[in-house]
């Protein structure tokens, strides 16, 4: 019990430790940034961090701008039913360069179609 109050104590110190804001930061050049994006099946931004727009191009297209470059940084996707379950096995493929990501979604046949997803970019030093 007292390990699990302590671990519970070090997470809360380590969280309490995170800046307010977690965007990028502006002059793109100081530390790192993780930058996440949750986009519905019709192209709507829902939320998220670093992200400036998204947008639906066509059927399973879809184009997210970041508040910074995203060149050389390491791009997630995961589909999303909407009540946070991550269909597996069905895979969300990316392009990305300067502060564009494109995102294609597929069903279980492969085929491309419109599909909720969450995006998660990671900026190295």
């Amino acid at each position: 019990m007292r390990s699990k109050f302590l671990s519970a104590l070090a997470l809360t110190a380590a969280l309490a430790a995170f800046p307010a804001s977690l965007d990028a930061a502006p002059d793109q050049t100081l530390g790192m940034a993780i930058m996440s994006a949750l986009v519905a099946a019709d192209g709507t931004l829902l939320r998220g961090t670093g992200v400036t727009a998204a947008e639906r191009i066509d059927e399973g297209n879809y184009r997210i701008t970041f508040n910074r470059s995203v060149g050389g940084c390491d791009l997630v996707t995961s589909l999303n039913s909407g009540d946070g379950a991550a269909f597996a096995g069905q895979a969300a493929g990316a392009t990305f360069n300067s502060t564009l990501a494109e995102v294609r979604t597929r069903d279980s046949s492969g085929t491309q179609t419109d599909r909720r997803f969450f995006v998660i970019v990671f900026c190295g030093k």
